[in-house]
């Protein structure tokens, strides 16, 4: 209740706090029994704005009581939030800024509206209006109608304040308004309920009832003890600060009087909202609501419940896996199949629900919720996959009548009373992002690979003895690598939660750039994975996103990675010759990189490639790769097109053998330029021995332009070679269709060759 008073206090908005609650309570965030509370708060916040907007009718007191009056610190406010918005980087502070800014505004915008009205006392139609507004039933009527027209009661209440100083609204015509407009306010939570669950709907219904019974039960109060004694104050004229202490009577009241009755109002809100008969309760996909977009941190919240919705279901699923090989029963087996659709639709739901979050504005912390969010839901669907395995097999066993020993059944249920125990802790620590838990998830993992090992040889023994079928042997063996592989999973995931890279790189993410790494800025880890990638194809919509591998070069120096000294390093280990002597390194971006390929057209560039020998070892790496993420059951990008950057002489004089292999070119003239005159471009003693025009080089780009055209494989030329527009049309005219150009050149030559005819 607390809660709900604060914030509804801080956006100065009862429906906006209801509006964002049934949100909540739609996607799974919060309980109806929770939700009401913080209704029952946000009624009593609304009356904030009222208590200030009274500051404008003290008189006297000083020059601090004269900078209470909203006609003092409002302007202040809105100044201070302008600039704190318009020159303030910091997304918080701006945030901050603009809640000033609205608070100002606001309160301008009374103190305008109380001068504009001043005139209506002269009205005659203005005076018999409120005299007919003492009927209870019309000023009721007339609350409820201003409040459903401005989405606010803080702003009809308002409304009412500013007609105030005209000396016209008495307690007898405002009372009923007021409680008209508590009614009025709980149309924006009806209107936001459409088409959301039947836990949202009944949530906003808790609204409509706490205001309207509140309402009658006040009105049928006050009309009673006005019959029974009369009130001599009744016709006397009400102002600000009267009709801001009855609103805050009125909720404080009501909020007091249905405290004990909670439950009440929940189960009057199911009654009205009732469940169908027959209807599945049991299995529920969460409904993720785009209208949370505007708070970002809530629509992630709210994705976060449905992966941990994902992750029960994949728990719920295992923990009937191993009985179910024995029994098969089909009452089981069906309601698995269910959660698996869940899981299934849920893995598609949240993704795309999460993508279009990162078209939001998102701060550092927000952004990196999003990607590890994605994550988690890639490594539950896998767990869920890994439980359905299992269950596969009870078909087969009962189909074929095959039985385990009991041997094999004792030693079965050790590993899967320790796979129950390691998806309860990694969710356990999932959920509530405890990093204590989490630690405790990976010497389990360790010790369920050791009793894994350990069960496959005293199998296989058993097998060779005879004592155990070769059918069940199989089945067997082909569960554990199942339970082994759910296993990995949790450990994916609890280390993530943890903030430090599993010892296996085969789940890491792409690393993150070397220049990132040499610089210092961020240590070495796997990093972004695949979903640090979804930004960038959604703005390329489609078209390939290029991704070099480590290109470790001697103008890139750096402790994060190994290399020992070189006499001649421009000669040197450089480019794909460093990949190839550091499969460790190599391999895992390739699976990385790999992986991000599922999210977009990504396409793998080989840099310093020489010869065709050298690219054939780094494409049977790139197999290497993708046969570890197959073994491992890791889904990745089957097609991910594998390119050669012509950067040596040797390069491009064999282009001709390197297009039968490669899938496309990229042209490197920086480098290009330096190997075939022999001067290394980091060493300014021969920097002037590089030419940037260069025929030689120009002959040397043929050969790949040529071999590239005859292969029928994209080209694009890369680097200052073709920074300078004349040079830039002399490759256009050679057949370059595609420059890559620092971007200081970039429009100028665009221009350049936009007026080009070829």
């Amino acid at each position: 209740m607390a809660l709900g008073a604060v914030i509804t206090a801080l956006i100065q908005s009862s429906s906006g706090t209801t509006v964002i609650v049934v949100g909540l309570v739609n996607s799974g965030i919060m309980q109806l029994s929770q939700a009401i509370g913080i209704i029952m708060g946000a009624n009593i916040g609304t009356t904030v704005t009222g208590q200030i907007i009274r500051l404008s009718d003290i008189s006297g007191g000083g020059m601090l009581m004269e900078f209470l009056k909203p006609a003092t610190f409002a302007p202040i406010l809105a100044f201070v939030g302008a600039v704190l918005f318009v020159f303030i980087k910091s997304p918080r502070k701006r945030d901050i800024g603009q809640i000033f800014m609205g608070f100002g505004l606001l309160f301008i915008g009374m103190g305008m509206m109380t001068d504009s009205v001043s005139t209506l006392r002269e009205s005659e139609l203005f005076v018999r209006l409120f005299t007919t507004l003492q009927n209870p039933i019309l000023g009721v009527l007339a609350g409820t109608l201003v409040t459903v027209a401005v989405q606010s009661s803080s702003a009809s209440v308002g409304i009412l304040q500013a007609l105030s100083s005209t000396g016209l609204v008495t307690w007898g015509s405002a009372i009923p308004i007021i409680l008209g407009q508590n009614i009025g306010t709980t149309s924006t939570s009806l209107i936001a309920s459409i088409g959301t669950s039947k836990a949202a709907k009944r949530s906003a219904m808790v609204h409509v009832y706490f205001n309207i019974i509140g309402t009658v039960i006040f009105m049928a109060a006050i009309y009673g003890v006005k019959a029974a004694v009369g009130f001599s104050w009744w016709n006397d004229t009400m102002n600000m600060g009267d009709i801001a202490n009855f609103h805050t009577l009125f909720n404080v009241v009501v909020t007091l009087l249905f405290l004990p009755f909670t439950k009440l109002l929940a189960k009057l809100a199911e009654m009205t909202i009732p469940d169908k008969p027959g209807e599945k309760q049991d299995i529920e996909i969460p409904v993720l609501d785009e209208r949370l977009f505007n708070s970002p941190a809530v629509a992630i919240q709210q994705a976060k419940s449905a992966v941990e919705t994902m992750a029960r279901n994949a728990r719920a699923n295992y923990g009937e896996a191993v009985p179910v090989l024995y029994s098969h029963n089909t009452e089981v087996l069906n309601l698995i199949q269910q959660r698996e659709s869940v899981i299934d639709k849920l893995e598609v739901n949240i993704s795309n629900y999460l993508v279009k979050v990162t078209d939001r504005e998102l701060n550092e912390s927000e952004s990196h919720a999003v990607n590890e969010l994605i994550n988690f839901i890639v490594e539950y669907e896998r767990i869920g996959d890994y439980a359905i395995n299992v269950v596969e097999r009870s078909g087969e066993m009962f189909d074929k009548e095959i039985t385990f020993s009991e041997s094999a059944r004792r030693e079965l249920s050790l590993v899967d009373n320790a796979i129950k125990e390691i998806m309860d802790i990694t969710l356990a620590a999932f959920q509530a992002d405890d990093t204590v838990l989490a630690e405790q998830v990976e010497p389990l993992e360790e010790t369920i690979d050791l009793m894994i090992d350990t069960l496959r040889e005293r199998h296989i023994l058993r097998l060779k003895n005879g004592v155990c079928a070769i059918e069940s042997g199989i089945i067997f063996l082909e569960i554990l690598t199942n339970l082994e592989r759910i296993s990995d999973h949790c450990s994916n995931i609890a280390a993530r939660i943890v903030g430090k890279e599993s010892e296996d790189d085969h789940f890491d993410g792409p690393r993150v750039s070397e220049y990132l790494l040499l610089a210092g800025r961020v240590k070495r880890r796997g990093g972004a994975d695949m979903a640090s990638m979804l930004p960038v194809w959604r703005r390329r919509q489609g078209r390939p996103v290029t991704i070099c591998t480590f290109d470790v070069a001697p103008d890139k120096t750096g402790t994060e990675f190994p290399r020992e000294e070189e006499a001649n390093p421009a000669m040197g280990l450089c480019g794909v010759r460093y990949c190839l002597a550091h499969p460790d390194f190599f391999e895992t971006q390739l699976r990385a990189l790999l992986r991000a390929g599922l999210a977009g057209n990504l396409r793998i560039l080989l840099p310093m490639v020489s010869t065709r020998d050298e690219f054939e070892h780094a494409l049977d790496a790139v197999y290497r790769a993708k046969c570890a993420l197959r073994e491992r059951g890791v889904p990745f990008a089957e097609t991910v097109p594998v390119g050669a950057f012509i950067e040596t002489p040797a390069a491009a004089l064999t282009a001709g053998d390197l297009a039968r292999r490669a899938a496309f070119f990229n042209v490197g003239t920086n480098n290009l330029i330096q190997y075939t005159y022999a001067a290394d471009r980091v060493n300014p003693q021969v920097r002037a021995y590089l030419p940037v025009a260069s025929p030689a080089v120009y002959r040397l780009v043929r050969f790949a332009v040529e071999a590239a055209a005859e292969a029928r494989i994209p080209l694009c030329l890369c680097g200052e070679g073709a920074a300078q527009p004349a040079l830039a049309e002399a490759y256009a005219r050679l057949g370059v269709r595609a420059f890559s150009l620092p971007a200081r050149e970039l429009l100028e030559v665009k221009e350049y060759l936009m007026g080009v005819t070829l």
